[in-house]
């Protein structure tokens, strides 16, 4: 598994075949890593990124604004609104991942849901369940949140060559989950 840290984040949301650029030591390693496991026979690397769905430690970005939310705790957000992707449900990348381990499929696949956002939007998107949450949202740009590494600021990825071989895979959407969410 890899991820969009991987490209410079200058022309995203990327297909398979976009010029590769780390920024970081995380998106070097994982190119390292990439580029390892592509030296085997049969290998198969996914690119996910934004990754968030039901997980036992709730800890994907999603899942712990929710939970927040459930629990009535005040919610102070310090978000970059410069930064964009392709959140995606872990359990859409488990299907899309067997489909392809199942038909024998190797080499690259960036796989990306439908939604293409910033951190805040992707936030606001989560409290509209949520009316009653109390919460400060303050959006920052990347340089004002002086993260410790570089990040890509349009990240996120375009599904086309999975789609090519899967025509009829729908990626769930954010709203979905939430809507599941809400429904529990």
């Amino acid at each position: 598994l890899s991820t969009d840290y991987i490209y410079d984040g200058a022309k995203g949301p990327y297909q398979e075949d976009a010029a590769i650029n780390p920024i970081s030591v995380y998106g070097k390693h994982k190119l390292l890593a990439e580029e390892s496991v592509l030296e085997l026979a049969n290998a198969l690397v996914i690119r996910i990124t934004n990754v968030y769905g039901d997980e036992e430690r709730g800890k994907n970005f999603i899942a712990r604004i929710i939970q927040q939310c459930k629990d009535a705790q005040h919610l102070t957000l310090k978000l970059p609104i410069d930064q964009y992707a392709t959140p995606t449900n872990a359990m859409d990348i488990a299907k899309a991942m067997c489909l392809l381990l199942k038909d024998g499929h190797t080499g690259v696949f960036n796989i990306g849901s439908t939604d293409y956002m910033n951190r805040v939007a992707l936030a606001l998107r989560v409290l509209k369940y949520f009316p009653e949450a109390s919460y400060e949202l303050i959006p920052l740009s990347t340089k004002e949140l002086q993260q410790a590494a570089a990040r890509p600021l349009l990240g996120g990825f375009i599904s086309t060559k999975f789609h090519q071989l899967y025509p009829e895979f729908l990626f769930s959407t954010v709203d979905d989950y939430l809507q599941k969410q809400i429904n529990l």
